[in-house]
C-alpha cells in the first residue's frame, strides 16, 4: 500500500514546477515511486515484505521489457536504414566502377591494369593467376613512383592465348635496397546486381563483391 501519496508526488516533482508533466511513466520514475513510498511508509505499519517483494519483481519485468523494446526498436531502425542503402545502391546497377582490388574480367583484347607505388622501384614483377588462383604469367615491368598501367595480352608465360574470363593480379616491387613498396592496386568491372551480406551492402560484378568504402570512382 502506498501511504501519503501527495508528499511523494511533491518530492518528484519540486525540483521544476514548470516542468510539463509527463504522459507516460519510465522505470527511472517507477523506480522514484518505490523509493519515496518506502520513505514515506508509516513506521507504524510498514509495507508488508510479500508486497515489497511483488512490487520489486513488477519493476524488474519492467525494466525487461522496457530493455527489450528498446532494442527492438534499434532493431527495425537499423534494419529500415539497411533496406535504404540497398534501395539507393540499385542506381549503380549497369555503372562501371573503379575499386580497390586485384581481381578483374578480362575480355578477348585482354586487360589494362592499374597500380600505384608508394617509392621509386628498381624491380618490379606483375604475377598474373586465373581464377582458380593458379599462377598463369609473369612479367617483368619498368615502373615508376605512383600510378602505372600495364596492358596485358591474354597470354600466359609460353604466349599461349588464353579465354576470356576471370583472373587476378599481384604486384611486388622492390626498391634499390631490396626492400618491398607498399603497392595499391585497382580494378573495374559494371555492375550486374547489389547484395546483403549482414548488414553490408556489396555491390556483385559477377567476378567478385565489392564494398561501398572500396570504390573509387562511379561513371556509365
Amino acid at each position: 500500500m502506498i501511504y501519503n501519496t501527495n508528499n511523494i508526488t511533491t518530492t518528484l516533482y519540486s525540483m521544476d514546477t514548470n516542468r510539463e508533466p509527463k504522459k507516460e511513466l519510465d522505470k527511472d520514475d517507477f523506480l522514484n515511486l518505490l523509493v519515496a513510498q518506502l520513505k514515506y511508509q508509516d513506521p507504524m505499519n510498514p509495507l508488508d515484505n510479500n508486497e515489497f517483494i511483488a512490487q520489486t519483481t513488477q519493476f524488474s519485468s519492467l525494466e525487461q521489457l522496457i530493455n527489450i523494446s528498446e532494442k527492438f526498436d534499434k532493431l527495425i531502425d537499423d534494419q529500415e536504414n539497411n533496406n535504404l542503402n540497398l534501395f539507393s545502391a540499385v542506381g549503380f546497377i549497369d555503372k562501371t566502377i573503379t575499386f580497390y582490388g586485384n581481381k578483374f574480367s578480362a575480355g578477348e583484347n585482354g586487360a589494362e591494369l592499374k597500380f600505384e607505388l608508394s617509392g621509386e622501384p628498381k624491380d618490379t614483377v606483375i604475377k598474373i593467376y586465373d581464377e582458380k588462383g593458379a599462377l598463369i604469367n609473369e612479367v617483368s615491368f619498368n615502373a615508376v613512383n605512383g600510378e602505372n598501367f600495364f596492358s596485358w595480352d591474354l597470354t600466359d608465360k609460353n604466349g599461349v592465348k588464353l579465354q576470356p574470363g576471370y583472373y587476378s593480379y599481384q604486384v611486388i616491387a622492390k626498391d634499390s635496397d631490396g626492400n618491398e613498396i607498399p603497392v595499391r592496386l585497382y580494378s573495374s568491372g559494371k555492375v550486374i546486381g547489389i547484395l546483403k551480406d549482414g548488414n553490408d551492402t556489396l555491390f556483385d560484378l559477377g567476378f567478385t563483391h565489392v564494398k561501398p568504402e572500396e570504390i573509387v570512382s562511379v561513371y556509365n
